[in-house]
């Protein structure tokens, strides 16, 4: 985290997806965190007691 796409992917064929995956008009950020907020939430919901932040 933090660090530049090409020093993360090490590699062109890599680096070469990150972007091609990025600038996808398909993919946004919604739907790359929607499934992680859904599962949070389940976990939240079913789970007694208090929850703690990290």
């Amino acid at each position: 985290m933090g660090q530049s796409i090409p020093l993360v992917y090490q590699d062109w064929a890599n680096t070469k997806a990150a972007y091609g995956f990025f600038s996808n008009e398909r993919v946004n950020e919604a739907d790359i965190l929607g499934g992680h907020f859904e599962a949070t939430h389940e976990r939240a919901t079913t789970t007694e007691g208090p929850i703690l932040p990290p």
